[in-house]
């Protein structure tokens, strides 16, 4: 999550993009469309794998419907336990931004 934050793209991400969608020659135009949340990010993926992605009003609705109904979308998953991932994520991910912060001295007064 944190390499995503900064726009960079991990070894897994890498892994699940090449492994999970169709390969594309660089003559061709891919036959399938990425949608993402953040525009940057994209470039970061097309360096790094060649897949153009796509960001625009369209897929962020999209995106948004999923999270709301994601419980019912995936049967095997209950809304508690992705409440609980939602918060567990959130909270390690304040940790490590507030740790890299040079201004931490001043974060518990905030």
């Amino acid at each position: 999550m944190q390499a995503v934050a900064a726009n960079q793209v991990s070894p897994t991400l890498k892994s699940f993009l090449t492994t999970h969608l169709p390969a594309t020659k660089t003559s061709k135009k891919q036959k399938f469309a990425l949608g993402i949340v953040d525009p940057h990010l994209g470039q970061s993926i097309f360096q790094e794998t060649g897949i153009t992605a796509s960001y625009n009003e369209t897929v962020v609705e999209l995106l948004r419907g999923i999270r709301t109904h994601f419980s019912k979308i995936i049967k095997k998953i209950n809304e508690s336990d992705i409440t609980r991932a939602q918060l567990g994520l959130g909270h390690s991910f304040s940790r490590f931004k507030c740790a890299q912060d040079v201004n931490r001295q001043d974060k518990p007064i905030i």
